[in-house]
Protein backbone atom coordinates (compact mmCIF):
# COMPACT_ATOMS: atom_id res chain seq x y z
CA UNK A 1 0.00 0.00 0.00
CA UNK A 2 1.35 3.36 -0.62
CA UNK A 3 1.62 6.45 1.66
CA UNK A 4 -1.21 8.61 0.84
CA UNK A 5 -1.61 11.68 2.14
CA UNK A 6 -4.21 12.60 5.17
CA UNK A 7 -4.35 15.02 7.81
CA UNK A 8 -3.11 14.67 11.38
CA UNK A 9 -4.04 17.54 13.61
CA UNK A 10 -1.78 16.70 17.18
CA UNK A 11 1.49 17.53 14.79
CA UNK A 12 1.73 20.95 14.71
CA UNK A 13 1.63 21.09 18.45
CA UNK A 14 4.95 20.44 18.56
CA UNK A 15 5.93 23.20 16.64
CA UNK A 16 3.96 25.79 19.10
CA UNK A 17 6.30 28.34 19.85
CA UNK A 18 3.80 30.95 17.83
CA UNK A 19 1.53 31.09 20.65
CA UNK A 20 4.17 32.27 23.04
CA UNK A 21 2.90 35.47 24.98
CA UNK A 22 4.90 38.64 24.98
CA UNK A 23 7.31 39.67 27.75
CA UNK A 24 8.54 43.29 27.50
CA UNK A 25 12.12 44.06 28.88
CA UNK A 26 11.84 46.46 31.37
CA UNK A 27 14.58 49.24 31.18
CA UNK A 28 14.03 50.14 35.07
CA UNK A 29 14.39 46.66 36.03
CA UNK A 30 17.65 46.05 34.47
CA UNK A 31 20.96 46.08 36.68
CA UNK A 32 23.27 49.59 37.59
CA UNK A 33 24.52 51.20 34.06
CA UNK A 34 27.93 50.28 33.08
CA UNK A 35 27.44 46.08 34.86
CA UNK A 36 27.31 42.83 32.55
CA UNK A 37 23.78 41.31 33.22
CA UNK A 38 22.08 38.37 32.58
CA UNK A 39 17.97 38.40 32.74
CA UNK A 40 15.85 34.85 32.61
CA UNK A 41 12.74 35.51 31.23
CA UNK A 42 9.75 32.96 31.05
CA UNK A 43 7.85 33.26 27.76
CA UNK A 44 4.96 30.45 27.78
CA UNK A 45 3.94 27.00 29.07
CA UNK A 46 2.06 24.89 27.37
CA UNK A 47 0.32 21.54 28.46
CA UNK A 48 -2.26 19.63 26.80
CA UNK A 49 -3.39 15.94 26.53
CA UNK A 50 -4.34 14.42 23.46
CA UNK A 51 -7.96 13.97 24.00
CA UNK A 52 -8.79 17.59 25.09
CA UNK A 53 -6.58 19.06 22.26
CA UNK A 54 -8.15 16.83 19.56
CA UNK A 55 -11.99 17.58 20.95
CA UNK A 56 -11.10 21.63 20.74
CA UNK A 57 -10.06 20.85 16.91
CA UNK A 58 -13.32 18.91 16.24
CA UNK A 59 -16.13 18.86 17.97
CA UNK A 60 -18.55 16.87 15.56
CA UNK A 61 -20.65 13.57 16.41
CA UNK A 62 -18.01 11.56 14.46
CA UNK A 63 -14.86 11.97 17.03
CA UNK A 64 -15.02 9.54 20.29
CA UNK A 65 -13.08 7.50 22.52
CA UNK A 66 -13.21 3.68 22.81
CA UNK A 67 -12.99 2.28 25.98
CA UNK A 68 -9.07 1.92 25.99
CA UNK A 69 -9.11 5.52 25.33
CA UNK A 70 -7.70 5.22 21.90
CA UNK A 71 -9.24 7.60 19.49
CA UNK A 72 -11.52 7.25 16.55
CA UNK A 73 -13.38 9.13 13.78
CA UNK A 74 -16.69 6.72 13.27
CA UNK A 75 -19.30 7.72 10.62
CA UNK A 76 -22.62 5.70 10.46
CA UNK A 77 -25.50 5.84 8.90
CA UNK A 78 -29.03 4.25 9.18
CA UNK A 79 -30.73 2.18 5.81
CA UNK A 80 -34.32 0.84 6.59
CA UNK A 81 -36.31 -1.47 4.59
CA UNK A 82 -39.62 -1.25 4.97
CA UNK A 83 -41.14 -4.15 3.68
CA UNK A 84 -44.61 -2.74 3.41
CA UNK A 85 -45.53 -5.12 0.65
CA UNK A 86 -44.68 -8.17 2.52
CA UNK A 87 -47.86 -8.27 3.93
CA UNK A 88 -49.92 -6.27 1.18
CA UNK A 89 -53.67 -7.32 1.57
CA UNK A 90 -56.00 -7.27 -1.36
CA UNK A 91 -58.62 -5.09 -1.37
CA UNK A 92 -62.29 -6.68 -1.76
CA UNK A 93 -64.99 -5.06 -3.90
CA UNK A 94 -67.76 -7.58 -5.17
CA UNK A 95 -71.47 -7.79 -6.04
CA UNK A 96 -73.68 -10.15 -5.10
CA UNK A 97 -75.86 -11.45 -8.09
CA UNK A 98 -78.72 -13.79 -7.97
CA UNK A 99 -80.91 -13.68 -11.35
CA UNK A 100 -84.28 -14.41 -10.45
CA UNK A 101 -87.82 -14.98 -11.72
CA UNK A 102 -91.74 -15.73 -10.36
CA UNK A 103 -93.56 -16.29 -13.15
CA UNK A 104 -96.63 -17.44 -10.74
CA UNK A 105 -99.42 -15.13 -9.67
CA UNK A 106 -98.25 -15.81 -5.86
CA UNK A 107 -95.99 -14.28 -4.01
CA UNK A 108 -92.57 -16.52 -3.19
CA UNK A 109 -90.10 -17.23 -0.50
CA UNK A 110 -86.45 -16.97 -0.78
CA UNK A 111 -84.69 -18.61 1.40
CA UNK A 112 -81.10 -19.19 0.04
CA UNK A 113 -77.13 -18.58 0.77
CA UNK A 114 -74.87 -17.68 -1.61
CA UNK A 115 -71.02 -18.38 -0.89
CA UNK A 116 -68.52 -16.57 -2.31
CA UNK A 117 -64.77 -16.88 -1.52
CA UNK A 118 -62.01 -13.57 -1.86
CA UNK A 119 -58.32 -14.28 -2.19
CA UNK A 120 -56.81 -11.95 0.40
CA UNK A 121 -52.92 -12.43 -0.52
CA UNK A 122 -51.62 -10.14 -3.10
CA UNK A 123 -48.24 -12.73 -3.47
CA UNK A 124 -49.08 -16.21 -3.57
CA UNK A 125 -46.06 -17.38 -2.51
CA UNK A 126 -47.44 -16.10 0.84
CA UNK A 127 -49.61 -17.67 3.43
CA UNK A 128 -51.54 -15.51 5.97
CA UNK A 129 -52.43 -17.01 8.86
CA UNK A 130 -54.32 -14.36 10.55
CA UNK A 131 -54.19 -10.48 10.42
CA UNK A 132 -55.44 -8.43 13.16
CA UNK A 133 -56.15 -4.95 11.61
CA UNK A 134 -55.17 -1.30 12.95
CA UNK A 135 -58.19 0.16 10.38
CA UNK A 136 -59.92 -1.03 7.64
CA UNK A 137 -63.68 -0.09 6.08
CA UNK A 138 -66.34 -2.87 4.88
CA UNK A 139 -69.22 -1.94 3.18
CA UNK A 140 -72.53 -2.87 2.26
CA UNK A 141 -74.42 -0.94 -0.37
CA UNK A 142 -76.92 -1.19 -3.47
CA UNK A 143 -79.03 -3.37 -2.70
CA UNK A 144 -80.86 -4.96 -5.86
CA UNK A 145 -84.44 -6.49 -5.40
CA UNK A 146 -87.53 -6.95 -7.24
CA UNK A 147 -90.06 -4.02 -6.58
CA UNK A 148 -92.23 -4.88 -3.42
CA UNK A 149 -90.00 -7.59 -2.09
CA UNK A 150 -90.03 -8.05 1.75
CA UNK A 151 -87.79 -9.80 4.28
CA UNK A 152 -84.13 -9.65 5.56
CA UNK A 153 -80.53 -10.01 4.09
CA UNK A 154 -77.95 -11.36 6.16
CA UNK A 155 -74.20 -11.10 5.48
CA UNK A 156 -71.51 -13.32 7.45
CA UNK A 157 -67.69 -13.54 7.28
CA UNK A 158 -66.69 -16.69 9.40
CA UNK A 159 -63.20 -15.72 9.68
CA UNK A 160 -63.75 -12.26 10.50
CA UNK A 161 -64.14 -11.26 14.44
CA UNK A 162 -65.21 -8.29 16.32
CA UNK A 163 -63.12 -6.34 18.83
CA UNK A 164 -65.26 -8.60 20.95
CA UNK A 165 -64.70 -12.05 19.67
CA UNK A 166 -67.40 -12.65 17.73
CA UNK A 167 -67.64 -13.65 14.03
CA UNK A 168 -68.89 -10.94 12.00
CA UNK A 169 -72.59 -10.89 11.02
CA UNK A 170 -74.52 -7.75 9.32
CA UNK A 171 -78.50 -8.00 8.92
CA UNK A 172 -80.58 -6.03 7.15
CA UNK A 173 -84.29 -5.16 6.53
CA UNK A 174 -85.05 -4.84 2.67
CA UNK A 175 -87.59 -2.04 3.49
CA UNK A 176 -85.33 -0.23 5.12
CA UNK A 177 -81.81 -0.50 3.50
CA UNK A 178 -79.03 2.35 3.55
CA UNK A 179 -75.41 2.26 2.55
CA UNK A 180 -73.03 1.23 5.65
CA UNK A 181 -69.98 1.43 6.47
CA UNK A 182 -68.63 -0.44 8.95
CA UNK A 183 -65.33 0.43 11.09
CA UNK A 184 -62.87 -2.60 10.84
CA UNK A 185 -60.66 -1.33 13.76
CA UNK A 186 -59.10 -3.95 16.10
CA UNK A 187 -60.79 -6.71 13.98
CA UNK A 188 -59.45 -10.03 13.61
CA UNK A 189 -58.80 -11.82 10.47
CA UNK A 190 -58.29 -15.69 10.55
CA UNK A 191 -57.66 -16.69 7.47
CA UNK A 192 -59.17 -20.12 5.49
CA UNK A 193 -56.53 -21.68 2.97
CA UNK A 194 -56.31 -23.50 0.06
CA UNK A 195 -53.54 -23.84 -2.41
CA UNK A 196 -51.52 -20.61 -3.09
CA UNK A 197 -54.35 -18.77 -1.04
CA UNK A 198 -55.83 -17.20 2.15
CA UNK A 199 -59.19 -16.37 1.60
CA UNK A 200 -61.87 -15.06 3.42
CA UNK A 201 -65.96 -16.71 2.36
CA UNK A 202 -68.91 -14.14 2.07
CA UNK A 203 -72.02 -15.91 3.35
CA UNK A 204 -74.88 -13.74 1.77
CA UNK A 205 -78.19 -15.34 3.44
CA UNK A 206 -81.65 -14.35 1.96
CA UNK A 207 -84.59 -14.77 3.62
CA UNK A 208 -86.76 -12.68 1.51
CA UNK A 209 -90.76 -12.70 -0.12
CA UNK A 210 -90.52 -11.94 -3.47
CA UNK A 211 -93.97 -10.58 -5.12
CA UNK A 212 -96.11 -12.01 -8.07
CA UNK A 213 -94.43 -12.09 -11.66
CA UNK A 214 -91.53 -10.64 -10.18
CA UNK A 215 -88.35 -10.60 -12.85
CA UNK A 216 -85.11 -9.51 -12.29
CA UNK A 217 -81.63 -9.83 -9.82
CA UNK A 218 -80.79 -10.12 -6.12
CA UNK A 219 -77.92 -8.86 -5.35
CA UNK A 220 -75.61 -6.21 -3.15
CA UNK A 221 -72.37 -4.59 -3.69
CA UNK A 222 -69.83 -5.42 -0.86
CA UNK A 223 -66.46 -4.15 -0.50
CA UNK A 224 -63.64 -4.65 2.65
CA UNK A 225 -61.14 -1.62 2.16
CA UNK A 226 -58.33 0.30 3.28
CA UNK A 227 -56.83 -2.63 5.21
CA UNK A 228 -54.12 -1.69 8.06
CA UNK A 229 -52.43 -4.72 8.98
CA UNK A 230 -51.39 -3.97 12.98
CA UNK A 231 -49.74 -7.58 13.02
CA UNK A 232 -50.06 -10.09 10.57
CA UNK A 233 -49.02 -13.98 11.10
CA UNK A 234 -48.32 -16.30 8.68
CA UNK A 235 -45.59 -17.75 6.09
CA UNK A 236 -44.67 -14.52 3.92
CA UNK A 237 -42.16 -16.68 1.40
CA UNK A 238 -39.57 -15.13 -0.54
CA UNK A 239 -40.02 -11.88 -0.37
CA UNK A 240 -37.48 -9.29 -1.61
CA UNK A 241 -36.70 -5.60 -1.38
CA UNK A 242 -33.96 -3.61 -2.62
CA UNK A 243 -32.92 -0.17 -1.41
CA UNK A 244 -30.13 2.27 -2.46
CA UNK A 245 -29.02 5.01 -0.56
CA UNK A 246 -25.96 7.07 -0.04
CA UNK A 247 -23.84 8.93 2.44
CA UNK A 248 -20.91 11.52 2.75
CA UNK A 249 -18.46 11.38 5.55
CA UNK A 250 -15.16 14.17 6.37
CA UNK A 251 -12.85 12.07 7.22
CA UNK A 252 -10.11 13.11 4.74
CA UNK A 253 -11.25 16.99 4.36
CA UNK A 254 -12.12 18.37 7.67
CA UNK A 255 -8.75 19.54 8.51
CA UNK A 256 -8.01 16.52 10.85
CA UNK A 257 -4.96 15.26 9.18
CA UNK A 258 -1.95 17.39 8.18
CA UNK A 259 0.60 14.84 6.07
CA UNK A 260 1.10 11.39 5.01
CA UNK A 261 0.35 8.39 6.95
CA UNK A 262 -0.57 4.94 6.26
CA UNK A 263 -3.57 3.29 7.95
CA UNK A 264 -2.94 0.20 10.08
CA UNK A 265 -6.74 -0.65 9.36
CA UNK A 266 -10.21 0.82 8.82
CA UNK A 267 -13.39 -0.67 9.53
CA UNK A 268 -16.38 -1.13 7.97
CA UNK A 269 -19.54 -2.62 10.47
CA UNK A 270 -22.89 -3.20 9.08
CA UNK A 271 -25.10 -3.52 12.55
CA UNK A 272 -28.23 -5.10 11.91
CA UNK A 273 -31.58 -4.89 13.48
CA UNK A 274 -34.88 -7.07 12.62
CA UNK A 275 -38.10 -6.39 14.15
CA UNK A 276 -39.66 -9.05 11.48
CA UNK A 277 -40.71 -11.89 12.49
CA UNK A 278 -38.89 -13.40 9.61
CA UNK A 279 -35.18 -14.69 8.69
CA UNK A 280 -33.44 -12.59 5.85
CA UNK A 281 -30.53 -13.05 3.55
CA UNK A 282 -29.58 -9.74 3.35
CA UNK A 283 -27.00 -9.29 -0.04
CA UNK A 284 -25.04 -6.10 -0.32
CA UNK A 285 -25.29 -5.30 -3.87
CA UNK A 286 -22.74 -2.75 -3.98
CA UNK A 287 -20.90 -0.64 -1.64
CA UNK A 288 -19.19 2.21 -3.83
CA UNK A 289 -16.87 4.53 -2.67
CA UNK A 290 -15.48 7.60 -4.38
CA UNK A 291 -14.32 11.15 -4.08
CA UNK A 292 -14.92 13.88 -7.20
CA UNK A 293 -12.39 13.90 -9.71
CA UNK A 294 -11.71 9.89 -9.16
CA UNK A 295 -13.01 6.90 -10.38
CA UNK A 296 -15.38 4.82 -7.95
CA UNK A 297 -14.08 2.13 -6.75
CA UNK A 298 -16.34 -0.91 -5.45
CA UNK A 299 -15.68 -2.59 -1.76
CA UNK A 300 -14.77 -6.25 -2.70
CA UNK A 301 -16.15 -8.54 0.66
CA UNK A 302 -14.95 -12.09 1.32
CA UNK A 303 -19.18 -12.78 1.60
CA UNK A 304 -21.72 -10.50 0.74
CA UNK A 305 -24.23 -12.36 1.90
CA UNK A 306 -25.60 -11.73 5.68
CA UNK A 307 -27.63 -14.17 7.53
CA UNK A 308 -30.38 -12.23 9.77
CA UNK A 309 -32.12 -14.22 12.11
CA UNK A 310 -35.87 -14.19 13.15
CA UNK A 311 -36.98 -11.23 15.63
CA UNK A 312 -39.22 -12.99 18.79
CA UNK A 313 -42.46 -12.24 19.47
CA UNK A 314 -43.82 -10.56 22.71
CA UNK A 315 -45.04 -7.78 24.17
CA UNK A 316 -42.67 -5.46 22.76
CA UNK A 317 -40.87 -7.53 19.75
CA UNK A 318 -37.81 -8.89 20.62
CA UNK A 319 -35.44 -7.75 17.21
CA UNK A 320 -32.29 -9.93 16.60
CA UNK A 321 -29.06 -8.44 15.92
CA UNK A 322 -26.02 -9.25 14.10
CA UNK A 323 -22.64 -7.30 13.84
CA UNK A 324 -20.60 -8.08 10.33
CA UNK A 325 -17.02 -6.70 10.30
CA UNK A 326 -14.94 -5.87 7.09
CA UNK A 327 -11.27 -4.67 7.19
CA UNK A 328 -8.10 -5.27 5.62
CA UNK A 329 -8.07 -9.10 6.24
CA UNK A 330 -11.71 -9.99 4.50
CA UNK A 331 -11.95 -6.69 2.15
CA UNK A 332 -10.42 -4.27 -0.08
CA UNK A 333 -10.88 -1.44 1.95
CA UNK A 334 -7.28 0.16 2.26
CA UNK A 335 -7.16 0.12 -0.85
CA UNK A 336 -10.25 2.06 -1.37
CA UNK A 337 -8.67 4.33 1.17
CA UNK A 338 -5.93 5.08 -0.50
CA UNK A 339 -7.93 7.10 -3.06
CA UNK A 340 -9.31 9.18 0.24
CA UNK A 341 -13.05 8.85 -0.47
CA UNK A 342 -15.50 11.12 0.98
CA UNK A 343 -18.73 9.37 -0.27
CA UNK A 344 -20.58 5.81 -0.07
CA UNK A 345 -23.25 4.66 -2.48
CA UNK A 346 -24.89 1.21 -0.75
CA UNK A 347 -27.50 -0.88 -2.70
CA UNK A 348 -28.64 -4.08 -0.66
CA UNK A 349 -31.13 -6.39 -0.78
CA UNK A 350 -33.12 -8.70 1.68
CA UNK A 351 -34.78 -11.94 0.62
CA UNK A 352 -37.07 -13.15 3.71
CA UNK A 353 -37.03 -17.07 4.68
CA UNK A 354 -33.88 -17.83 2.74
CA UNK A 355 -34.12 -21.88 4.26
CA UNK A 356 -37.61 -22.08 2.53
CA UNK A 357 -39.00 -23.49 5.51
CA UNK A 358 -43.01 -23.25 5.14
CA UNK A 359 -43.54 -24.62 8.49
CA UNK A 360 -42.19 -22.03 10.31
CA UNK A 361 -44.28 -19.14 11.62
CA UNK A 362 -43.86 -15.42 10.11
CA UNK A 363 -44.94 -12.61 11.96
CA UNK A 364 -45.14 -8.68 10.88
CA UNK A 365 -46.21 -5.18 12.80
CA UNK A 366 -46.86 -2.47 10.12
CA UNK A 367 -44.02 -0.27 12.12
CA UNK A 368 -41.75 -3.52 12.10
CA UNK A 369 -38.82 -2.88 9.47
CA UNK A 370 -35.26 -4.51 9.07
CA UNK A 371 -32.80 -1.77 9.71
CA UNK A 372 -29.08 -1.87 8.67
CA UNK A 373 -26.35 0.20 10.37
CA UNK A 374 -23.70 0.87 8.19
CA UNK A 375 -20.76 2.02 10.04
CA UNK A 376 -17.32 3.16 9.28
CA UNK A 377 -14.49 3.56 11.75
CA UNK A 378 -11.29 5.48 11.00
CA UNK A 379 -9.16 4.92 14.08
CA UNK A 380 -5.51 6.87 15.07
CA UNK A 381 -3.52 4.06 14.14
CA UNK A 382 -1.15 4.37 11.70
CA UNK A 383 2.75 4.90 10.57
CA UNK A 384 4.63 7.97 9.14
CA UNK A 385 7.90 7.36 7.12
CA UNK A 386 8.15 10.83 5.93
CA UNK A 387 6.01 13.64 7.82
CA UNK A 388 7.09 17.06 6.49
CA UNK A 389 5.28 20.58 7.03
CA UNK A 390 6.60 23.90 7.01
CA UNK A 391 4.90 26.40 9.62
CA UNK A 392 4.77 30.40 9.15
CA UNK A 393 4.43 32.10 12.96
CA UNK A 394 3.81 35.72 13.72
CA UNK A 395 6.60 36.60 16.01
CA UNK A 396 7.16 40.65 15.65
CA UNK A 397 10.64 40.93 16.63
CA UNK A 398 10.25 44.72 17.68
CA UNK A 399 6.95 44.54 19.63
CA UNK A 400 8.55 41.29 21.22
CA UNK A 401 11.86 42.71 22.31
CA UNK A 402 11.37 46.50 22.71
CA UNK A 403 12.70 49.84 21.58
CA UNK A 404 16.22 50.18 20.54
CA UNK A 405 18.00 51.25 23.40
CA UNK A 406 16.85 47.56 24.66
CA UNK A 407 18.29 45.63 22.05
CA UNK A 408 21.13 48.47 22.26
CA UNK A 409 21.86 46.89 25.62
CA UNK A 410 21.39 42.96 24.74
CA UNK A 411 24.40 40.91 23.49
CA UNK A 412 22.83 37.97 22.75
CA UNK A 413 19.25 36.15 23.59
CA UNK A 414 19.25 32.45 24.13
CA UNK A 415 15.82 30.92 24.00
CA UNK A 416 15.16 27.30 25.25
CA UNK A 417 12.93 25.38 24.55
CA UNK A 418 12.06 22.33 26.68
CA UNK A 419 9.84 19.57 25.09
CA UNK A 420 8.30 16.65 27.03
CA UNK A 421 7.12 14.59 24.36
CA UNK A 422 4.67 11.76 25.09
CA UNK A 423 3.91 11.33 21.77
CA UNK A 424 4.92 8.44 19.58
CA UNK A 425 6.39 10.66 17.47
CA UNK A 426 10.29 11.90 16.48
CA UNK A 427 10.47 15.05 14.91
CA UNK A 428 13.75 17.01 13.33
CA UNK A 429 13.11 20.74 13.18
CA UNK A 430 15.58 20.77 10.13
CA UNK A 431 15.31 24.80 9.85
CA UNK A 432 13.89 27.82 12.18
CA UNK A 433 13.92 31.16 9.76
CA UNK A 434 13.49 34.81 10.05
CA UNK A 435 11.54 36.56 7.94
CA UNK A 436 10.19 40.69 7.47
CA UNK A 437 7.12 41.68 6.83
CA UNK A 438 7.36 40.64 2.53
CA UNK A 439 8.22 37.08 3.74
CA UNK A 440 12.00 37.90 2.82
CA UNK A 441 14.70 35.77 4.39
CA UNK A 442 16.81 37.32 7.07
CA UNK A 443 18.98 34.86 8.86
CA UNK A 444 18.64 31.60 10.41
CA UNK A 445 17.64 30.65 13.48
CA UNK A 446 18.65 26.92 13.53
CA UNK A 447 19.79 25.12 10.17
CA UNK A 448 20.18 21.96 8.88
CA UNK A 449 21.07 19.62 10.07
CA UNK A 450 18.54 20.79 12.42
CA UNK A 451 17.18 20.08 16.18
CA UNK A 452 15.74 16.26 16.83
CA UNK A 453 13.01 16.03 19.16
CA UNK A 454 12.69 12.71 20.32
CA UNK A 455 9.46 10.12 20.17
CA UNK A 456 8.64 8.52 23.42
CA UNK A 457 8.39 4.43 23.63
CA UNK A 458 5.14 2.49 23.33
CA UNK A 459 4.48 -0.65 24.65
CA UNK A 460 3.32 -3.51 22.63
CA UNK A 461 -0.21 -2.34 22.96
CA UNK A 462 0.56 1.42 21.63
CA UNK A 463 0.63 3.26 24.95
CA UNK A 464 3.01 5.51 26.41
CA UNK A 465 3.73 5.58 30.23
CA UNK A 466 6.89 7.91 29.97
CA UNK A 467 7.40 10.80 28.13
CA UNK A 468 10.81 12.10 26.91
CA UNK A 469 12.41 15.14 27.10
CA UNK A 470 14.35 17.43 24.63
CA UNK A 471 16.09 20.54 24.57
CA UNK A 472 15.90 22.82 21.61
CA UNK A 473 18.37 25.93 22.01
CA UNK A 474 18.64 28.98 19.74
CA UNK A 475 21.10 31.53 20.40
CA UNK A 476 20.79 35.00 18.63
CA UNK A 477 23.88 37.28 18.58
CA UNK A 478 24.30 40.87 18.50
CA UNK A 479 24.63 40.81 14.83
CA UNK A 480 21.28 38.88 14.57
CA UNK A 481 19.49 41.18 17.29
CA UNK A 482 20.39 43.87 14.79
CA UNK A 483 19.55 42.38 11.96
CA UNK A 484 16.15 41.19 12.94
CA UNK A 485 15.25 44.91 14.44
CA UNK A 486 16.19 46.60 11.70
CA UNK A 487 14.98 44.45 9.46
CA UNK A 488 11.74 44.52 11.38
CA UNK A 489 11.20 40.91 12.00
CA UNK A 490 8.11 39.83 11.78
CA UNK A 491 7.63 35.85 10.81
CA UNK A 492 9.33 33.23 11.88
CA UNK A 493 9.30 30.30 9.41
CA UNK A 494 9.75 26.30 10.96
CA UNK A 495 10.34 23.61 8.79
CA UNK A 496 9.69 19.91 9.97
CA UNK A 497 10.48 16.46 9.44
CA UNK A 498 9.20 13.60 11.24
CA UNK A 499 8.41 9.70 11.76
CA UNK A 500 6.22 7.86 13.88
CA UNK A 501 7.99 5.41 16.04
CA UNK A 502 9.74 2.49 14.42
CA UNK A 503 8.43 3.56 11.25
CA UNK A 504 11.84 3.81 9.29
CA UNK A 505 12.77 0.46 11.06
CA UNK A 506 9.50 -1.64 10.16
CA UNK A 507 7.23 -1.53 7.43
CA UNK A 508 4.80 -3.13 10.35
CA UNK A 509 5.40 -0.72 13.21
CA UNK A 510 2.19 1.45 13.71
CA UNK A 511 1.39 3.56 16.64
CA UNK A 512 -1.63 4.49 18.39
CA UNK A 513 -2.66 7.76 19.73
CA UNK A 514 -4.34 7.95 23.03
CA UNK A 515 -6.50 10.49 24.57
CA UNK A 516 -3.84 10.55 28.08
CA UNK A 517 -1.17 11.05 25.29
CA UNK A 518 0.47 14.25 26.32
CA UNK A 519 2.43 17.61 25.71
CA UNK A 520 4.36 19.93 27.45
CA UNK A 521 6.90 22.84 25.88
CA UNK A 522 8.17 25.69 28.05
CA UNK A 523 9.89 28.41 26.34
CA UNK A 524 11.94 30.69 27.97
CA UNK A 525 15.08 33.60 27.26
CA UNK A 526 17.98 34.28 28.66
CA UNK A 527 19.05 37.61 28.28
CA UNK A 528 23.03 38.64 28.22
CA UNK A 529 24.13 42.49 27.66
CA UNK A 530 25.34 45.68 29.06
CA UNK A 531 24.30 49.04 29.72
CA UNK A 532 26.19 51.75 29.57
CA UNK A 533 26.30 55.51 31.32
CA UNK A 534 24.98 58.22 29.75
Amino acid sequence: MNLRYLKIPFLFALIIMGACKEETIDLDKMPDPDRDYSLSVPLAQAYFTMGSFIEKLDDSDYLSFEDDGSIVHRFYETFELELEGMVALNNVNYSVNLPFANPTPESVAVNQTIIDKYIMNERLDARFDSVFLESGLLSVDNLNLPSGSTGNITIEIPELFTPSGEVFSYTTSVNNFSAENINLDDYVIRFSTGIDSSYITLNTNLDIEVPAYAVGAIGVDFGMNELIAEVTFGYFGNYAETIVDSMEFDAFDSNQFFDAIQMANVYVDVNTINSVGSSFNLQLDEVEFSKSGTDPKLLELGDNILGIEAASFGFPVSPSQQIFSYDKDNSNILDIIEDLPNKVKVQMTAVSNPENDESKVNFLHHYNHLQADLGITFPLHFRAIDYQRVDTLDLDFNDEFGDSDVTDAIENINLYLDVYNGLPFDIVVESITAQDANYNNIDYLIASPGEHIASAVPDEDGHVSESVHSEVQITLDKDQIDKFRDQNMKYIVITTQGASYGASDSDNTYIKIFKDNKLEMTLSAEIKGNIPND
